[in-house]
């Protein structure tokens, strides 16, 4: 997860013991240790609280967010094992980074909030998995819903194939020639073709080639399904180009239902109970809990995509 320099952040985080079993109770009475960089470890000053649950919350300060580079936040108390969470502080300043393009949608910040929905356990997500899924599950919403654009195609005569926009997903029409005798009159001028004439085309990696190769000098029109690209060069700038809050939200559930997935599967062979007297540990249905909070998600997300493309008018 990348923090962004010189900026607070509240970070949450489970405590277990040495069964894996959460630690309730705590209050603030938890030790948070915390390196720069590499550098040797700190004792934290942000605020501590229990939230509930074995769950509990560290205000990281301006202060101990002012080092490009990674961050490591080791957790200590009584009765529960060491918790160790790393992060990545970015950015070169105290400025939060605004994209050039006015509707992005930081990538840092999508993946910023699904790990506050779904916060690690036992290392998963990983940093790098939190942002996968965030790009899956934009690549998900797009080809479930998207969106209708226009675009032209400046066609050279002697040349059949052409770049199409970076967002394209799905051709919707390709406006065709219309021909009068044999002749098609445009803004560019007349065009004759030949009797007969049928125009082909077909799409490959983002790609349009005509055939038979055209012979006349023409701009033409399309509308097409489009998704979302990446603008930004690295992990701080990364951005989707035009994409509103409420597309995030929506694209948010999915990346949520992946994330529980990964946590399904993590406890899939960690599910085990004992008993020794009257005492008994009980972990056989965290899978189980885990598949059902994914499955919400899932129907969460898919219900919005419904309703999406009803206000949109784009499917398929």
């Amino acid at each position: 997860m990348n923090l962004r320099i010189n900026q607070a952040k509240l970070i949450v985080f489970v405590m277990v013991d040495d069964s894996d079993v959460e630690v309730s109770g705590l209050g603030d009475a938890f030790d948070v240790l915390i390196s720069k960089n590499g550098a040797a470890f700190v004792a934290g000053t942000g605020a501590k609280a229990e939230i509930g649950d074995g769950w509990y919350s560290y205000n990281l300060n301006a202060e101990e967010i002012d080092t490009v580079g990674p961050l490591a936040v080791a957790i200590t108390a009584e009765g529960a094992a060491q918790q160790n969470l790393l992060y990545q502080v970015v950015g070169s300043g105290p400025q939060e980074y605004t994209p050039s393009t006015p509707g992005a949608m930081l990538v840092a910040d999508l993946v910023e909030k699904l790990t506050e929905d779904v916060p690690p356990r036992g290392g998963v997500p990983s940093e790098g998995q939190y942002e996968r899924m965030v790009k899956e599950a934009v690549r998900d919403f797009g080809r479930r819903a998207g969106r209708v654009k226009r675009a032209t195609i400046a066609v050279t005569a002697g040349t059949a194939t052409y770049d199409l926009p970076a967002d394209f997903l799905k051709m919707i029409t390709l406006f065709g020639l219309v021909a009068n005798d044999g002749i098609i009159n445009t803004p560019e001028g007349l065009i004759p073709i030949s009797a007969g004439f049928r125009e082909k085309y077909t799409i490959a990696a983002r790609e349009i080639t005509f055939y038979p190769t055209p012979t006349y000098t023409l701009t033409r029109y399309i509308s097409y399904k489009a998704g979302w690209v990446i603008s930004g060069d690295d992990d701080y700038t990364e951005a989707y180009e035009e994409m509103t809050e409420e597309e995030a939200e929506i694209i948010l559930l999915k990346a949520k239902s992946l994330a529980l997935e990964l946590q399904a599967n993590l406890t899939a062979s960690d599910g085990w109970r004992y008993q020794i007297g009257d005492e008994m540990v009980d972990k056989s249905g965290q899978q189980t809990a885990y598949k059902v909070r994914m499955d919400a998600a899932e129907s969460e997300y898919l219900k919005a995509v419904e309703t999406y493309n009803g206000n949109t008018g784009m499917a398929g």
